[in-house]
């Protein structure tokens, strides 16, 4: 098997593999362009015989975190091939002087799990999908815009409650909230929190014919999660998305 760096000419072989993993569709083809031309990131194409037959990608991103996303692998050739790109990926890693990595893989997948904790991966937390409709009626209860000049705190009681590197999901990957972000997001008004910033709220709003609230981070007790819920039910209804879609933590 030959492990290599990615060509425009291998989008199409990518697709009709990619596709047999998720459905419906992948985005990998949509992120294709954007990935080979990131001058911090690298995507790697496992062959065999002179067909790709698998593929995973990695940036590293400021900061010197390493990000590995998007292993797809042909069915007929699943095992040992996502070992040897995770291991590609991490070499290049090294080589771009990162000092973390880090990997989000399906729950429930034991095969996944055992294969990351052998190349030294630790398992941190789980997440779970979470999709709800608009909502116009019921108020919320303590819910308002978090500001810039909140942000400091913020971030001292969101790595209280997630940890010294608080995950966030942010157009469609897992990476590390930084302070910075976290100001950016309520700079641009999409920042919430509940009572005296007893739970966060970050989202956004994606996608272009079909849009919708993108969840990308929660905390709270139950009673702050449930109205900063419904603040984005409300979010979504008022910007006319058809739905809230993202995950949230589950330890």
């Amino acid at each position: 098997m030959l492990v290599r760096e990615a060509r425009k000419s291998d989008k199409r072989a990518v697709a009709e593999f990619a596709c047999k993993t998720w459905r419906p569709g992948d985005f990998i083809v949509t992120m294709w362009d954007e990935w080979l031309k990131n001058p911090r990131g690298k995507i790697f194409i496992a062959e065999e015989k002179g067909s790709p037959i698998g593929i995973a990608y990695v940036e590293v991103r400021e900061g010197g975190e390493a990000y590995i996303r998007g292993t797809r692998v042909h069915p007929d050739y699943r095992g040992k091939t996502e070992r040897i790109l995770t291991e590609k990926c991490l070499d290049y890693a090294l080589s771009m002087e990162a000092k973390s990595a880090r990997v989000a893989i399906t729950p429930g997948s034991q095969a996944a799990i055992k294969l990351v904790e052998e190349l030294g991966f630790e398992v941190k937390c789980g997440f779970a999908e979470v999709v709800a409709n608009p909502k116009k009626t019921g108020e919320t209860k303590g819910v308002s815009l978090l500001t810039a000049y909140e942000a400091e705190r913020a971030y001292d009681i969101i790595v209280k409650a997630e940890g010294e590197m608080p995950i966030c999901f942010k157009h469609y990957s897992w990476t590390t909230l930084t302070l910075e972000e976290l100001k950016s997001y309520c700079e641009e008004g999409f920042a919430a929190k509940h009572g005296d910033i007893d739970g966060v709220a970050l989202y956004n709003i994606a996608g272009n014919d079909y849009t919708y609230i993108m969840l990308d981070l929660i905390c709270g007790d139950r009673e702050a999660a449930k109205q900063l819920g419904l603040h984005l039910r409300h979010e979504a209804s008022y910007f006319y998305c058809e739905e809230v879609w993202g995950y949230a933590r589950v330890d």
